[in-house]
């Protein structure tokens, strides 16, 4: 088995034309979500795992997030909820 050699230039990721706008709305929830939870204690959302993975090698994937302190469903729901009207109609208009 062939070990890959690692890059001698490192990548900058970055979220594609599809991606920015759905990136944008779910750190403006996290920060909706978050805001009433000790700085200490905040919720982070990281662009992890199979996103890295799937920039890296080049290739597009539906795994865009990870949260530190509650589950995906949880902040979904949560999303959902507190989300309104215009919140649905921004993410329905979004391009995936």
């Amino acid at each position: 088995m062939t070990i890959p050699t690692p890059p001698t230039n490192p990548h900058t990721l970055a979220p594609s034309p599809q991606e920015t706008p759905v990136s944008k709305l779910l750190v403006v929830a996290a920060q909706e979500i978050g805001k009433d939870k000790p700085k200490d204690d905040g919720l982070v959302l990281r662009f992890t795992g199979g996103w890295v993975r799937d920039k890296l090698l080049g290739t597009q994937g539906m795994d865009i997030a990870g949260i530190n302190s509650m589950s995906r469903h949880n902040f979904a729901t949560q999303f959902w909820c507190i989300s309104g009207q215009a919140w649905r109609n921004a993410a329905s208009n979004v391009a995936v």
